[in-house]
């Protein structure tokens, strides 16, 4: 039995569960890339994804013997032209070993893995998809 009050039924041969976190759940903001940008970096931001990447460990190890996978995808920043000034995205792009901010399609693959069988062995994990900003 679930808290919420849903049930697992035997026949469940197996599920996947995939969360999205985010790099700063995982580290703290790198302040001096929105520094003269009106954008901002909130700290509820980093705990609500700090939060999601633990509760990824828990519901993996809470439904491993229902044979349902939980992994959380994180990204790195994501390009948007028309939400995020040139200043900050060039910064960003500075302080990333591939010199460059996502692109939606860099996802897919990566979201791809984690719900099917070839990663059938993996659980718990929250995969950083961020072009190396982790890798820091």
């Amino acid at each position: 039995m679930l808290s919420a009050g849903y049930t697992l039924h035997e026949k469940q041969e197996a599920g996947v569960i995939l969360n999205m976190g985010s790099i700063y759940g995982a580290l703290g903001p790198h302040f001096p890339i929105y520094e003269n940008t009106g954008m901002t970096y909130p700290a509820a931001y980093s705990l609500i994804k700090g939060g999601i990447h633990t509760f990824t460990r828990y519901l993996a190890t809470y439904l491993a013997p229902f044979n349902i996978r939980v992994n959380c995808l994180a990204p790195g920043g994501v390009y948007d032209r028309i939400q995020q000034e040139p200043d900050f995205v060039e910064s960003y792009k500075n302080e990333t070993p591939l010199g460059r901010m996502g692109k939606p399609e860099d996802f897919i693959g990566p979201t791809i893995f984690l719900i099917l069988d070839a990663s059938r062995y993996i659980t718990g994990e929250v995969l950083m998809v961020d072009g190396g900003w982790t890798a820091w």
